[in-house]
């Protein structure tokens, strides 16, 4: 008997179009098995509860209460199929699975909600897609966690030994928050602009009618959460970086602790003048550390005798 030819579009379905279907329910799956209502070949169709999607939501308890997506399978030789499709007649479908009421098995009702129906195609078609692309969505964020690796560098540049050398303890507390800061923005805007990029795959329930037209809705809308996380994305980038400035401006314009000071006192009526190391004052006397060639000597000096102290780059 000669097939029909490939036409790719929904079946006009009709009263008795779906009677040969019958479907066994096992854990987390549903089998169906039919006739094509198109090319009449036999079919077995797999049904699950949930779904991958490149979307948010959050999987549940398997159920098959939700229409489905039927899409010919067959292995017919159909004139005129594109050589892209290796399988079908091109004939797709919506139905309803339903427990039949005397055993535990299943068949199919027709669905005459047209906005049902196109919520289970574009379901279907986001989770073919999405199931195509998950490997190549794992290369594109390749790069993304080298960029973060990359902040983690410049982070520690920044906060290195000899940046931080001779700092106060509150000074290098400072710097390493506005530098954790940084980091952890940077990181979040790295994940939002991939994430606006490429998506996120997650699982979607498919427990009812409601959960169908939920999950439609969500990849309908999914432009504006784009929008956002570029926008959050960018924001936070440019928080990271001033973050990233603030912590710079924190450990370079800091005085120098660490150079030497001249200081010019009055020693019984005599100026005297010496170069070295501020250690500390104590009991009203600075104690400056001076070095004479491979000697360091810390020697006293009255404060109350100091006439002038100047810093300087080197004694």
């Amino acid at each position: 008997m000669a097939t029909k030819s490939w036409k790719e579009g929904p079946v006009k379905l009709r009263a008795g179009s779906l009677a040969s279907w019958q479907g066994q329910e096992r854990p987390g799956v549903l089998t169906l098995s039919g006739k094509c209502p198109r090319c009449s070949a036999d079919l077995a169709i797999q049904i699950r509860p949930s779904t991958v999607i490149v979307t948010a939501a959050a999987s549940g308890e398997a159920a098959f209460d939700a229409v489905a997506y039927f899409q010919c399978t067959c292995e017919e030789d159909h004139a005129g199929r594109p050589e892209t499709k290796v399988k079908g007649c091109g004939a797709y479908w919506v139905a309803q699975p339903r427990k039949n009421e005397h055993n535990d098995r299943y068949h199919l009702d027709i669905s005459a909600q047209p906005e049902l129906n196109d919520a289970a195609k574009l379901i279907a078609e986001e989770s073919q897609a999405t199931g195509s692309g998950l490997r190549t969505l794992a290369e594109k964020w390749i790069p993304g966690v080298g960029a973060i690796v990359g902040i983690l560098g410049l982070a520690g540049i920044v906060v290195s030994d000899d940046s931080v050398a001779g700092l106060s303890w509150s000074v290098r507390l400072v710097a390493f928050s506005l530098v954790t800061l940084a980091v952890l923005m940077a990181a979040g805007a790295t994940i939002l602009v991939y994430r606006a990029a490429f998506g996120w795959p997650k699982e979607v329930p498919l427990r009812s009618n409601d959960d169908v037209l939920a999950a439609a809705e969500m990849i309908n809308t999914r432009t504006s959460q784009i929008a956002r996380n570029v926008r959050f994305g960018v924001g936070l980038s440019s928080a990271a970086l001033a973050a990233l400035l603030a912590a710079l401006g924190v450990l370079w314009l800091q005085p120098d602790s660490d150079r030497p000071i001249a200081v010019t006192y009055d020693d019984g009526g005599k100026e005297m003048s010496l170069c070295g190391e501020a250690a500390r004052v104590e009991d009203g006397q600075l104690q400056l550390k001076v070095t004479d060639g491979p000697r360091t000597t810390t020697e006293p000096i009255d404060m109350a005798s100091v006439t002038k102290l100047e810093q300087k780059s080197e004694c």
